[in-house]
């Protein structure tokens, strides 16, 4: 999933701890209210930031944060809020925050009405982000519960029709491209938008995989890493963040290449203690770095085929590597 962290849209701090929520039965889906104009995707951060301060601002309902746990642009991007393990504010009641996390669509009932194909996939990666964190599987709209509009007609067709509902998730991991695939149906096999196979591989929009490739298959409902940039920062501060080394790709590790990365990789390595190399970290890919990722695997938990020594999209995003 695209997603922009509480930095990078330039959150204030909550003013109190939140409360945990604690067996959610799934997920409320919300708009914004009257209108909402369209607006380059540049912009969708300082939004975001905006309906925080009106929230903050709001002595009636005395908000100690946004009110809702995750928002989503027109453009697919999933901004966090209160984020997964918290109680909302939006649902309408102590009790209906009890029950479900609560997302809202930028969307409004004048203006943007109608959910894009992107902002119906971010819909659905915040909804698999949220079971993955433990919610259950029920999606209803603002008003299942509470007298209101929201989440507009158009939003809430969806929600009656099952279109938001993300699927079977998997966990991800290595794919080994067979005769007559493509990244259509490689993606549609394990359930994931083909953007996302895209940017964990770093491959060209229009790039043909071949037999024999492997490729990385990333989990749905988790952040990506190498997500294209969001521009989305609420102020001066908005960008990526830790500057870290995006995963280059699965292949880019089998082609035992020399690369600044490699080097950086090792060193990363040798300071959790994974040091395998009798010489020291170099940029040539070699058995050292197989047998010193294969530590870092284990390190985290990955037994057997898991921990072979090859680097994947989540192992290497624990590792953070700086970018070189």
């Amino acid at each position: 999933m695209y997603f922009v962290s509480r930095d990078e849209w330039n959150a204030e701090p909550p003013r109190e701890p939140y409360t945990t929520i604690t067996n959610p039965k799934g997920v409320k889906v919300h708009y914004v209210g009257p209108e909402y104009s369209s607006r380059d995707h540049s912009k969708c951060g300082a939004y975001m930031k905006s309906i925080q301060e009106m929230h903050l601002a709001n002595t009636v309902e005395d908000y100690i944060d946004i009110a809702y746990n995750l928002g989503v642009c027109e453009h697919g991007y999933v901004f966090d809020g209160r984020g997964k393990g918290h109680k909302s504010g939006a649902n309408g009641n102590t009790t209906l925050n009890a029950k479900h996390y609560a997302v809202l669509a930028f969307l409004g009932k004048a203006g943007l009405t109608q959910p894009t194909d992107d902002q119906i996939i971010g819909i659905q990666d915040s909804i698999a982000y949220l079971r993955r964190a433990g919610a259950g599987d029920e999606i209803a709209g603002h008003r299942d519960g509470y007298s209101t509009e929201c989440p507009g007609e158009a939003l809430y067709a969806l929600v009656k029709n099952g279109s938001l509902d993300p699927g079977k998730l998997y966990d991800g991991g290595e794919h080994t491209v067979q005769e007559g695939e493509t990244l259509e149906s490689i993606a549609e096999g394990y359930n994931v938008p083909k953007r996302y196979v895209i940017a964990a591989n770093s491959l060209a929009d229009d790039e043909n995989v071949t037999v024999g490739d492997v490729l990385e298959i990333p989990a749905r409902g988790v952040p990506l890493v190498n997500t294209p940039p969001s521009d989305g920062g609420g102020g001066d501060e908005g960008g990526d963040g830790d500057n870290y080394e995006p995963f280059p790709g699965a292949s880019f590790f089998k082609d035992k290449p020399s690369s600044p990365i490699i080097k950086a990789m090792g060193q990363r390595l040798v300071e959790e203690g994974c040091n395998k190399y009798p010489e020291g970290a170099s940029e040539q890919w070699t058995d050292d770095d197989l047998e010193s990722y294969k530590c870092w695997q284990e390190q985290l938990g990955y037994t057997g085929a898991d921990a072979d020594g090859w680097p994947g999209q989540t192992s290497w995003d624990k590792l953070k590597v700086p970018a070189v």
